[in-house]
């Protein structure tokens, strides 16, 4: 008598190469052949490798913001960006069609406030990026406190996509807009 692990012969087989994880683009071919309880036979089965850690929808929105911006401001890349934001469009399309329930006014007010603060950030860290600030060290250092603050803004509005979605959440949302000087807004939205 032969005991389950005998009677189940399982080989896995990589092409190109032999390993237990398959690279990007690569497939695991699995032959399995089982004779069990009088049933004979060969399974098999070209199984892709699944991703385990994908964009959520509220990443993949505010990517969307960010490369809205970038086609915009860029032109020289403008085709580039064209194609990321189809792409982007067409992976947000799946996952809202796959979705439970319909797109709600709170949820429709956070998508408006990562694209506020995406431009916003933009703005701010390109005046310090390029060198053409003409601010006083004390001014630049008040900007990127606020540009930090408010990307504190956009991850909780991140997370209040996330909350309805389901999705990841960030917990890192330490740094306040309440903590923000009157002369960069009132961005104590949430």
């Amino acid at each position: 008598m032969h005991d389950i692990a005998d009677e189940r012969d399982i080989i896995q087989r990589r092409v190109p190469r032999y390993s237990n994880h398959a690279e990007p683009g690569e497939h695991s071919l699995i032959i399995a052949h089982s004779q069990f309880e009088g049933i004979t036979g060969t399974v098999i089965s070209n199984q892709v490798p699944q991703r385990k850690y994908l964009p959520t929808l509220a990443d993949l929105i505010d990517r969307l913001t960010i490369a809205q911006q970038k086609q915009i401001f860029i032109p020289e890349k403008r085709d580039e960006y064209t194609q990321e934001l189809d792409d982007l469009m067409h992976d947000i399309d799946l996952i809202i069609s796959q979705g439970q329930h319909a797109i709600t006014a709170k949820e429709i007010h956070a998508i408006c406030v990562i694209m506020l603060a995406n431009r916003y950030i933009w703005e701010n860290e390109s005046i310090i990026r390029d060198g053409t600030s003409r601010e006083d060290a004390d001014t630049q250092l008040k900007r990127l406190k606020a540009t930090h603050s408010i990307n504190g803004v956009r991850n909780t509005a991140k997370n209040v996509l996330s909350e309805s979605t389901g999705g990841r959440k960030d917990y890192k949302i330490d740094c306040f807009a309440a903590d923000l000087v009157d002369e960069f807004g009132n961005w104590n939205i949430f």
